[in-house]
């Protein structure tokens, strides 16, 4: 079967290997960069593209964010994906022939799209623990010990965690003596039987122990302290190597050459801090100045949310994205507050984004993963048999059976429920609808009213 020739209308460079996925596939690919052409019509896209090309190629894709409809051009203009880099996914999913002239790929196919997302993380997720730069990009889950905590509830703890989606679960006790002894004792409990990296933080003979009972995730020493301490007994773990200050910073480098000379792995946290106070501008600085070195970067993602008061899947989401540009493949997770309970499978849903977004080169939309759990995203949504339509800035209007009706969200919406009548499961699921289509609103006024 002769291969099909595509020509690609881009507004930005194509990676090669996305050009050899698609010869993969079969493929014949030319390419012409047009930077704006999300802003040329179809007239203005027919004069760009090259005389005869209706004769030359089998199709001609544009972006998917491109914004008018080609139907009229009979079908072999369509529009890819919203950028390049799940092309190759979007025809192994639908085929070429599938694409449509009037949506991008991730509208016109959503199940696709999902299934496209499943099959990429899956070979992501299959890549070196804890890499120099991302993907994959790791959930590492702290449980906090106490004194007073039972071996069997933290054993339970670490399997609720690791369902939950971490990569890593690490122990660290906070109490007293005892809190490090069941700590020990619930690292050989559960070693052999998860799948996941069992971790420990702690001082450094407590490490040491941890190694025994089944340990390969060890927190933390300093940089400076890790160029002159024998650390021969952690051979074949990941060391965590805190650099919060200049001299840490400086010490890095030559620590982690250190390190991988003994057989020891080495990962590199730049200690996060809250934003504003003290700011989280050090901390990005900080790996900045870290991300030339040839270590695994990670960071305390809880050291920044759990210091906010906001909703955790939106502050979590921003801080993975940020943390992924700068090359951070580790993400320590602690759910210590009421507001963090499910932070570990935010961090999850936030890293999965992540990952897309660098293999598919677009921003974390339209992924196939989401981390919209408050607010809703279409204008229109459908719950048992109801429809709630988003009008203006702070409306909705709900049909059912017949009925329309309408509604402030800086009022009763809720009282549309009541006329609608319903009872039960359907009574409960409409309100949370309602609930969400009209945040932030319906959670109360947001903010303080200044005089």
């Amino acid at each position: 079967m002769p291969a099909r020739r595509v020509l690609l209308v881009a507004s930005i460079d194509i990676p090669e290997r996305v050009l050899d996925l698609l010869r993969v596939q079969g493929l014949e690919v030319d390419i012409i960069k047009v930077p704006d052409v999300i802003f040329r019509p179809p007239s203005k896209l027919l004069e760009t593209i090259s005389k005869g090309w209706e004769e030359a190629y089998d199709k001609v894709v544009v972006p998917g964010s491109y914004p008018w409809d080609l139907s009229h051009l009979g079908g072999k203009i369509v529009k890819g994906p919203e950028a390049p880099g799940l092309l190759p996914e979007a025809i192994a999913e639908v085929g070429l022939d599938g694409l449509s002239p009037s949506l991008s790929f991730e509208k016109a196919h959503p199940e696709a799209l999902s299934r496209a997302a499943t099959k990429t993380l899956s070979r992501l997720r299959a890549g070196d623990f804890l890499s120099t730069s991302p993907p994959p990009v790791r959930v590492l889950a702290e449980i906090m010990i106490d004194d007073d905590d039972d071996v069997d509830e933290i054993k339970m703890s670490a399997r609720q965690v690791a369902s939950d989606g971490a990569d890593a679960v690490v122990l660290a006790p906070v109490g007293g003596n005892r809190s490090q002894r069941t700590s020990l004792e619930a690292l050989r409990g559960l070693k052999g039987s998860m799948s996941v990296v069992l971790g420990l933080d702690g001082p450094t003979e407590l490490l040491r122990e941890a190694v025994k009972a089944g340990a390969t995730l060890l927190l933390s020493l300093k940089a400076l302290k890790a160029l002159d301490e024998d650390l021969s007994w952690a051979k074949d773990s990941y060391v965590v190597l805190l650099a919060e200050d200049e001299g840490d910073i400086e010490a890095a480098d030559r620590a982690v050459r250190r390190l991988k000379s003994i057989g020891v792995r080495p990962v590199l946290d730049p200690v996060a801090t809250p934003p504003v106070s003290p700011g989280l501008r050090g901390t990005i600085d900080r790996l900045h100045m870290l991300s030339s070195i040839d270590a695994p970067k990670m960071i305390g993602v809880s050291n920044v949310v759990e210091l906010m008061d906001a909703d955790t899947s939106g502050s979590t989401a921003l801080m993975v994205s940020l943390a992924a540009e700068l090359g951070v493949s580790g993400l320590l997770v602690e759910e210590a507050s009421p507001k963090a309970r499910g932070l570990v499978s935010e961090a999850r849903a936030a890293a999965d984004m992540a990952m897309l977004s660098l293999a598919w080169l677009k921003p974390p939309k339209d992924l196939g993963v989401s981390l919209l759990e408050g607010k809703v995203k279409l204008k229109t949504i459908e719950v048992s048999g109801v429809t709630i339509r988003l009008e203006g800035r702070d409306e909705v209007v709900v049909n059912y059976m017949g009925m329309e009706l309408k509604a402030s969200c800086r009022g009763d919406y809720l009282a549309l429920v009541e006329q609608l009548g319903l009872s039960g499961r359907a009574l409960a699921e409409v309100s949370v609808a309602l609930y969400r289509a009209c945040l932030p609103w319906s959670s109360g006024k947001p903010g303080v009213e200044v005089p």
